[in-house]
């Protein structure tokens, strides 16, 4: 039973995120010349996916923490699942067009349950380069889309780390990932998505901004999955 639990919280973490930035990949292959409203309805029923990943994700890891009480576990679960995280979302910019094979298979499902349109009046295959957008460490875009994961990956995980050392103010802690969400959100929904959808929405444009996205989220990854194990490695 643990194992298999264990095996649940590894896949379900990285899977959202995998869901979660497929998204900008749809829209940014989506036509806009097509049937542009019913094609976003099945882009927002895909995202759905993230979320029920999400939604196994967290009971799962709670239970794992409860029922086991094992510090080290838990933490390097978590350690794992940012890294995989941050390795799945790597491979899918790398392996851009294949990725995006995936992702259309998930929305030909949605579309028969939807409306049974044809997919590739929505959807165009595009191909990317690998040459990097110049000092793409340094745009505005960049930092934000890295604060934001940065606080929406250790929102979703910290808790169950620090539950083992302040049990008592557990409530309390819980509600700053409320905070850290909202920070995150905030980022997203205000400095984020109109930059990368107008991007998007220029004829030959929105490349850059999503290597920007998916650059930003692999290293924010790292960075958290680099934060649990100095914590390991201090306690």
């Amino acid at each position: 039973m643990e194992l298999v639990l264990i095996v649940f919280v590894l896949i379900c973490y990285p899977v959202s995120m995998f869901f979660d930035i497929g998204v900008y990949n749809l829209k940014f292959i989506l036509r806009k010349e097509s049937n542009f409203r019913y094609w976003m309805s099945t882009i927002q029923v895909f995202q759905y996916c993230a979320r029920v990943s999400m939604v196994i994700f967290i009971p799962a890891i709670s239970y794992l923490t409860e029922a086991y009480n094992d510090f080290d576990l838990i933490i390097n679960i978590t350690v794992l699942i940012h890294f995989i995280a941050a390795i799945i979302i790597l491979l899918s910019l790398f392996f851009f067009t294949e990725v995006n094979h995936i992702n259309l298979f998930i929305i030909k499902i949605i579309n028969r349950f939807t409306g049974n349109e044809n997919i590739s009046d929505g959807f165009g295959l595009k191909k990317i380069s690998f040459s990097l957008p110049t000092n793409i460490f340094k745009r505005k875009l960049f930092i934000a889309s890295l604060i934001s994961q940065f606080f929406v990956a250790i929102s979703m995980t910290y808790i169950y780390v620090v539950s083992f050392y302040f049990r008592d103010i557990i409530l309390t802690l819980n509600s700053f990932t409320q905070i850290l969400n909202m920070i995150a959100i905030s980022l997203l929904l205000i400095v984020i998505d109109p930059r990368v959808m107008s991007s998007f929405d220029r004829k030959g444009g929105g490349e850059d901004q999503i290597k920007v996205i998916y650059l930003s989220r692999t290293l924010a990854h790292i960075l958290v999955g680099l934060s649990f194990f100095i914590v390991k490695t201090m306690l």
